[in-house]
């Protein structure tokens, strides 16, 4: 299993799997945005099955 989000200056790629989004300029900036609160809200799925 592959998780992959790289930012640059020009643009984002977000890749799971073998799937792929790739965006440039404002898009971009909502991208990770989006990716980001989603890896926040997983991390918080997480901790609250375990306990």
């Amino acid at each position: 299993m592959t998780n992959n989000l790289s930012i640059s200056n020009d643009g984002v790629s977000l890749c799971y799997k073998n799937s792929c989004i790739h965006a440039k300029g404002s898009n971009a900036k909502l991208l990770a945005i989006g990716a980001f609160a989603m890896l926040v809200l997983i991390g918080i799925s997480a901790l609250s099955k375990t306990n």
